[in-house]
């Protein structure tokens, strides 16, 4: 196949490196001419190794819709190179997360980053809205943390332990961290955990929702002064 160049006036097999705007050219099937960009329609991206136009870059390169070329690295709009599809792509395809670092679709997302379902991209931290936690044996942000461990509020991340600066309690039944548990539940400073009942010498008070300890002449009590 051969292409019209412009800057020799003739048909040639390759189009020039450098054409009349002192750019490169590329060879465009669809008009059978050497152009310094490719069409839109049909859709093409300009691939500079065969110095052609094509509808799909080859292998570890990927096609920017911004330029229509093929790059070996998306680094435009905010853009990720999809290995699927060779593109770059705005939003990474399902079962894909969006990594900031390396600026590609990644089905696992490196160390020290999760992947979030909720935005499809790794994230540093995971999301209070929707509330998710950081599994570090997984990678992922989690609703639910696994058994024995709970979602902590203030790293967003699953805790063996909950925070006690300030006090925060595990609640077992949601496997989360909480500063006040909830009805019928009490928190045990002791255990840092969301109870029914509190020990002997503690009563329930009912305003902070911790069990408190009795005054030291009482061996039970209902409340701070009532023995």
């Amino acid at each position: 196949m051969t292409y019209s160049d412009k800057v020799k006036r003739r048909c040639v097999s390759q189009c020039p490196s450098v054409g009349i705007n002192g750019i490169m050219t590329y060879a465009d099937d669809s008009t059978k001419q050497c152009v310094e960009k490719c069409p839109d329609k049909p859709w093409t991206y300009s691939e500079n190794t065969t110095r052609t136009c094509v509808f799909k870059c080859p292998p570890s390169s990927y096609g920017e819709n911004n330029t229509r070329q093929c790059v070996a690295d998306c680094t435009y709009w905010a853009t990720f190179a999809d290995d699927s599809t060779t593109f770059c792509v705005s939003n990474c395809p399902a079962d894909s997360f969006a990594d900031n670092i390396s600026m590609k679709c990644v089905k696992n997302c490196p160390a020290g980053s999760y992947a979030d379902n909720s935005t499809w991209r790794c994230v540093a931290k995971c999301p209070e809205n929707p509330a998710l936690y950081a599994d570090k044996t997984t990678y992922v942000c989690v609703i639910n943390c696994p058994s024995n461990l709970y979602g902590d509020d203030l790293t967003r991340t699953c805790v063996d332990t909950c925070p006690t600066d300030p006090v925060y309690f595990a609640y077992a039944p949601t496997n989360r961290c909480y500063k006040d548990c909830l009805y019928p539940y009490f928190g045990e400073p002791d255990l840092g955990s969301c109870v029914l009942s509190c020990y002997w010498g503690e009563y329930k008070n009912m305003t902070t929702h911790r069990c408190e300890k009795c005054l030291p002449s009482c061996t039970s009590c209902v409340s701070q002064l009532g023995c």
